[in-house]
């Protein structure tokens, strides 16, 4: 049950930043679908065993939890690199930050809101808060149009970075234990 809880909130963090690239991009119903199975399969494949792995090297929650965020957010990064074509020296005004949060996400999202840690809840509502407002705001904008798609796309790009915030939050607290 966990891990369709895990993967449940990994998707949710990504649809809405999906929904607006797929506008962007003019794409379709289809390519959405299509793109939301293969964070299904990334989550799946590429996180759930990888928590199992660092686990195995790291003992203290703490450790692996940065040790997540930082190795779930640069292999995402390698995705956008060399297999989506969106690296630095292909297109240097890309957001580096914003790719590497929103693959980061897919796991620090889950592992935040399924934390059992007394002294996360208040960590959780702002979270989901924030996120769940940002989502809205850029959703809206890109519904114009236009530049109105651009000002989403500007919104979307460093309103994801904010969420590093959180996570670094997250982490802190998990290390000093409060």
């Amino acid at each position: 049950m966990k891990f369709l809880k895990f993967v449940l909130i990994g998707l949710l963090f990504a649809a809405p930043g999906e929904i607006l690239i797929r506008r962007q991009l003019h794409q379709g119903v289809a390519d959405y679908i299509k793109t939301m199975l293969i964070y299904v399969f990334w989550i799946a494949i590429i996180i759930w065993p990888g928590i199992k792995l660092i686990a195995k090297f790291f003992k203290k929650s703490f450790s692996q939890t940065a040790a997540g965020y930082i190795i779930f957010g640069f292999l995402g990064l390698m995705v956008e690199w060399f297999l989506i074509n969106n690296s630095p020296w292909a297109h240097p005004d890309a957001s580096q930050i914003g790719m590497f949060t929103f693959w980061t996400s897919l796991f620090m999202a889950p592992t935040i809101i399924l934390s059992a840690e007394s002294f996360v809840g208040r960590l959780k509502s702002q979270l989901l808060k924030y996120f769940s407002a940002l989502s809205v705001i850029y959703l809206l904008l890109a519904l114009g149009g236009g530049n109105n798609l651009f000002g989403a796309l500007i919104i979307f790009t460093y309103g994801s970075w904010l969420l590093n915030y959180f996570y670094l939050k997250y982490l802190y607290l998990l290390k000093h234990g409060q």
